[in-house]
């Protein structure tokens, strides 16, 4: 499985990668600073008491961001490693030599996967980080940060971000079924219309802590969708 991966990553154009995350998290990063410097202004203006540095403020709002464009680029990502090898009819070669075609399609996923995980993380740490510096520093902020709104924002970053780095699989399913990059395309945009109003937030409330349900289960339903395209990827 381990050999499969190496081999996805060397296929991969680190540089092309590199420039295109930087420039999402340079736009994602001053669309915080905004966003910290609107609240600031309507808590002013309208008498309303919003806490930016609270989950509910600009870190919920930089996921969000993050959770769309991860699901945009993910699908991209699996339309590069799977679907358009379906597509070309290039994707048996590799079996012609033995290879074993479960571990092959299981590897690609779990290089976009964690692709997925390890950008949304990154990508929002250095964003709130810088934001919420700058917004400090220029005093965009009037609020100040508490250690139980720290507490939520982390609790509720990194589950959300388990749970919603499966959502990118969701329309796999579909391009698989097609086998065309143009389906999964228009599924991902799909999801990610229905992903970003941040409705999640709000309903299925579990645990002491309040955390909601319907991330958990949307990400149950990309693990589904994995298994269901590893067996049609298998029989086609």
């Amino acid at each position: 499985m381990i050999k499969y991966i190496r081999i996805e990553l060397d296929k991969i154009k680190k540089k092309n990668c590199t420039c295109i995350m930087l420039a999402i998290v340079s736009v994602i990063t001053i669309l915080g600073i905004y966003f910290y410097y609107s609240i600031n202004v309507s808590n002013k203006t309208l008498g309303i008491s919003v806490n930016p540095f609270s989950y509910d403020g600009v870190p919920g709002i930089i996921e969000v961001l993050y959770r769309g464009v991860m699901i945009i680029i993910g699908g991209q990502l699996l339309n590069r490693a799977i679907i358009d090898e379906y597509e070309k009819g290039t994707i048996n070669i590799p079996f012609t030599c033995g290879v074993n075609k479960v571990k092959f399609l299981v590897s690609k996923i779990i290089l976009v996967w964690l692709s997925i995980l390890a950008a949304t993380i990154l990508g929002q740490v250095i964003s709130i980080i810088v934001s919420s510096f700058i917004a400090v520093s220029f005093n965009f902020a009037s609020a100040s940060l508490m250690f139980s709104e720290l507490k939520e924002c982390i609790v509720m970053t990194i589950y959300n971000d388990l749970c919603f780095s499966f959502i990118a699989f969701i329309p796999l399913y579909v391009g698989m079924v097609k086998k065309s990059t143009k389906a999964l395309t228009g599924f991902s945009i799909v999801i990610f219309l229905v992903t970003t109003t941040g409705y999640e937030q709000d309903y299925l409330k579990m645990f002491s802590i309040g955390i909601p349900a319907i991330p958990l289960i949307i990400g149950i339903i990309g693990i589904v969708s994995i298994i269901l395209s590893v067996r049609r990827g298998i029989k086609i």
